[in-house]
């Protein structure tokens, strides 16, 4: 969890378990007032489980399709997903193809993963960050857009 931001003009929004499905229905039901610079949407530990070829890939797609269409205007941003070394074989291969997978997305850009070397999950589920890592996380995506010339 975000336990700070280093500027006023960031909100963050938070959907603890959803999936790429999850945020398409919620987008889809939003009536988003405004048209954000920039945008940045981080998921996909919870697909770690779904059958890649038969819901994952087409709900990525479908869901950069939803981002492109509500934020006409914005630069859009998913982060590479961080994910422990503890998951099973099978949840890494799906977190590894679903990088892949986001990496072709047109339209949006893919910000490279934390340092593995500081990016620490919970020792119970090796699922979710710690809050130190999740503000690591946060600075190091402000940090990135900064040296793409992004203003935040």
């Amino acid at each position: 969890r975000i336990t700070r931001t280093t500027s006023t003009s960031i909100q963050i929004e938070s959907y603890p378990g959803a999936n790429f499905r999850n945020l398409r229905r919620v987008l889809s039901k939003s009536k988003i007032t405004g048209s954000p610079e920039t945008v940045i949407i981080s998921l996909g530990i919870n697909d770690r489980t779904a059958k890649f070829e038969e819901t994952t890939i087409n709900e990525i797609k479908a869901l950069a399709r939803k981002l492109n269409s509500v934020f006409p205007n914005s630069k859009i941003f998913i982060p590479s997903l961080n994910f422990s070394p503890k998951l099973y074989n099978t949840e890494k291969d799906n977190l590894r193809r679903i990088n892949e997978a986001l990496d072709s997305l047109s339209g949006i850009t893919i910000i490279p993963p934390l340092d593995s070397s500081v990016f620490r999950t919970s020792l119970q589920d090796n699922i979710h960050w710690l809050d130190s890592t999740a503000n690591k996380m946060l600075k190091h995506w402000l940090e990135y857009l900064n040296w793409m010339g992004v203003r935040i």
